[in-house]
C-alpha cells in the first residue's frame, strides 16, 4: 500500500490534478488490457480508425488512453513519466481548466489530421496512444523554455528547444502508415504558435496581463513621443519666425 500512499503524496504536491487524472486513466486502461479484462471489441471502440471515424466520433477523444496496446509496459511507464513531468509543468502555466481543453483539442486535431491525410492519399489510418498529446505539450514547454536544460533519462543534458524537436521526431516516425505523418504532425505546429503567442488566444493569464501592460506602456510611450515631436516642431517654427522677424528689422534699419 505504500506505493499508493507515495503516489498520493506526489500527486498532491504536483499541483496538476488533470495531469494526475490523465496518468491514472492511461495506467488504468493499460491494466485492463494487460489483465485481458477489456474485450477486444471495446478496445476497437476506443482506438481511432479513419474507416470508422464518423460511426465512432468519440474515438477522436478516447484513443490517447489506448496506450499499452502498442508500447508495452516499458512504453507506458516512459509515457506516464514524461506526461507527469511536462504535462504538470504546462498545466501549472495554463491552469487546469484550460489545460484540459488544450489536451482534448490536440487529441481532436491529431485525429482530424490523420483523417484528412487518409482521405487525400486514399489510405487507411489509425491512431492510438497518448504520445501525440504529450509531444504537443512538450513542444509548448520547449517553446516557452528554449534554453532550459534537463537530463534526459537522468543522463543526457538537452535544452528545451531540442527536446521539442525530439518529441516531434518521435511522433513523426511512429505514425503509421508513414505517408500520414505530415498530416498527423499538424497539431505540433499549432502548439508552437499557441505557446509563442502567435494565435489570438494567449498562452496563459500571465501573458495576458503582460500583453495588456505592454500595450498600455507602448500607448503611453507613443503619446509621449508625439507630444515631444509636436513641441519640437512648435519650437522650430517659433525659431524660424523669430529669425524672419529679426531679418526684416535689420533690412528696415539699413534702409
Amino acid at each position: 500500500m505504500s506505493i499508493f500512499r507515495d503516489f498520493g503524496k506526489a500527486a498532491g504536491g504536483n499541483a496538476a490534478p488533470v495531469t494526475t487524472a490523465l496518468v491514472v486513466a492511461i495506467v488504468g486502461t493499460f491494466l485492463l488490457i494487460w489483465l485481458k479484462a477489456m474485450p477486444l471489441s471495446m478496445l476497437d471502440d476506443l482506438a481511432f480508425n479513419t474507416q470508422a471515424a464518423l460511426v465512432k466520433p468519440w474515438t477522436f477523444l478516447t484513443y490517447p488512453f489506448v496506450t499499452g496496446a502498442m508500447t508495452g509496459t516499458i512504453g507506458v511507464l516512459f509515457i506516464c513519466m514524461w506526461l507527469w513531468w511536462v504535462g504538470g509543468a504546462v498545466e501549472r502555466d495554463l491552469g487546469s481548466a484550460k489545460y484540459l481543453v488544450v489536451w482534448f483539442v490536440i487529441s481532436v486535431l491529431r485525429a482530424l489530421g490523420v483523417l484528412l491525410g487518409a482521405l487525400v492519399l486514399q489510405l487507411p489510418g489509425n491512431s492510438t496512444g497518448a504520445w501525440s498529446c504529450i509531444a504537443a505539450l512538450t513542444v509548448m514547454w520547449g517553446t516557452r523554455n528554449p534554453t532550459s536544460t534537463i537530463l534526459l533519462f537522468m543522463i543526457v543534458p538537452i535544452q528545451g528547444k531540442w527536446l521539442a524537436w525530439l518529441s516531434a521526431a518521435l511522433l513523426f516516425f511512429q505514425t503509421q502508415p508513414p505517408q500520414l505523418a505530415p498530416f498527423a504532425a499538424l497539431p505540433l505546429f499549432l502548439a508552437y504558435l499557441f505557446a509563442a503567442n502567435k494565435l489570438p488566444i494567449t498562452y496563459s493569464r500571465y501573458d495576458r496581463r503582460y500583453t495588456a501592460s505592454t500595450k498600455k506602456s507602448e500607448r503611453y510611450d507613443r503619446k509621449y513621443y508625439e507630444e515631444v515631436r509636436r513641441r519640437e516642431q512648435d519650437r522650430t517654427e517659433r525659431e524660424r519666425l523669430r529669425k524672419l522677424f529679426e531679418s526684416s528689422v535689420k533690412d528696415d534699419d539699413k534702409k
